[in-house]
């Protein structure tokens, strides 16, 4: 398994949580979430995908960089959302929640498809020595995150990520 497989698998993972997370009496779980995405996800995307994308397409196609620097700012406008909503969330702003939430959950998606339609193609042309390295880096950073929440918010097992990663 290479990076951008793991990616595609917690694409799904999302998929799933966007459809049952919804912020109730309590925000933990919302929050776990957003921990996940900011110190997980992106962290693999910016980390280890980006880096070894722009790496071997630099200097060879100008549109694509443009597309990864585009995706990528992405992350911030996501992060901004998710912290608004915990804080309106916190000032028990139900009204504001009810339209920012869907939102949120719609953004996310519609980010993750746009990755997986105009960037994850171009990871098959690169060479499977440079995708077999990404593995330990992508493990790393999910044990850094902690596999326990990483379970917990994926539903991705631990006997899975020991499987794939160790």
């Amino acid at each position: 398994m290479d990076v951008v497989e793991v990616l595609m698998t917690e694409h799904t993972a999302i998929r799933n949580i966007s459809g049952n997370l919804m912020i109730d009496s309590d925000s933990s779980d919302f929050q776990l979430f957003v921990e996940y995405l900011k110190k997980c996800h992106i962290e693999i995307e910016e980390k280890v995908f980006v880096p070894v994308m722009k790496q071997v397409y630099n200097g060879e196609n100008a549109d694509l960089i443009k597309n990864i620097d585009r995706i990528m700012a992405d992350h911030k406008l996501l992060e901004t959302l998710a912290t608004n909503i915990i804080k309106w969330k916190n000032e028990e702003n139900s009204e504001i929640l009810k339209n920012r939430v869907p939102m949120f959950f719609r953004l996310l998606q519609d980010h993750n498809n746009s990755e997986e339609d105009s960037l994850f193609t171009y990871w098959k042309n690169i060479e499977s020595d440079v995708k077999k390295n990404t593995v330990t880096e992508v493990g790393n950073i999910i044990e850094s995150f902690g596999l326990n929440a990483y379970s917990r918010v994926t539903g991705i097992s631990r006997d899975f990520f020991s499987y794939v990663f160790r």
